[in-house]
């Protein structure tokens, strides 16, 4: 396994300029990745159902990820994602 790390979001600001910052499905999936603790593009798009597709889940963590949102560690040929902070972390500005 290895682990890839972003530069942290938190270390500067907290959750109320951070969030708004993001998009309405990038703050769904952020909130779904901190409701499972850790989560692959598969477990993301269970949750999602049919309202979106895989490649726009894969995209959107991508996103959060270069953001500094999530951190990632690879399993064999997928990405598994989870929170860089935790949500009251980011409340406090950590």
């Amino acid at each position: 396994m290895r682990s890839t790390r972003s530069q942290n979001p938190g270390e500067q600001f907290g959750i109320d300029q951070l969030l708004p910052t993001l998009g309405p499905l990038e703050r769904r999936t952020l909130e779904e990745v901190w409701r499972l603790g850790h989560a692959s593009v598969r477990e993301v798009l269970d949750v999602f159902g049919n309202e979106v597709a895989y490649t726009t889940v894969m995209t959107t963590l991508d996103r959060l990820y270069k953001k500094g949102f999530l951190e990632r560690t690879k399993v064999d040929r997928a990405f598994i994602y989870h929170a860089s902070l935790t949500k009251d972390q980011l409340q406090i500005g950590f």
